[in-house]
């Protein structure tokens, strides 16, 4: 079964982001993690913004730890540029799906 994940960011506005979360995915299974240290930052770069961004967050957060994604839906959020938050194109990943193998890839990209 594929693996898909996407990573979740705020875009900062002077060609660079910040990378506060990660989704994983596959036809059973969807884990969405947020970094609180990122989310800290984010509110500090940009006081103005935080509240509506952290609402976006936490409500695709919500959403999606009680439904399935799609592949579908996963590629039109990341094409969709006018989004409190952004997410990177989904990719194939070749590892198993399980939580110690999210773990592994949210530290290591997050």
């Amino acid at each position: 079964m594929k693996t898909y994940m996407s990573i979740i960011y705020f875009n900062t506005g002077i060609h660079e982001r910040i990378n506060v979360g990660l989704i994983m995915f596959n036809k059973k299974h969807c884990i969405v993690e947020i970094k609180q240290s990122k989310m800290d930052f984010v509110k500090i770069f940009k006081p103005e913004t935080f509240e509506l961004f952290e609402h976006a967050i936490n409500s695709f957060k919500e959403y999606y730890s009680k439904e399935m994604p799609t592949l579908e839906q996963i590629r039109r959020y990341s094409i969709y540029n006018n989004g409190v938050f952004k997410l990177d194109s989904p990719s194939i990943i070749a590892i198993e799906f399980t939580g110690d193998n999210f773990n592994k890839f949210f530290d290591k990209h997050i």
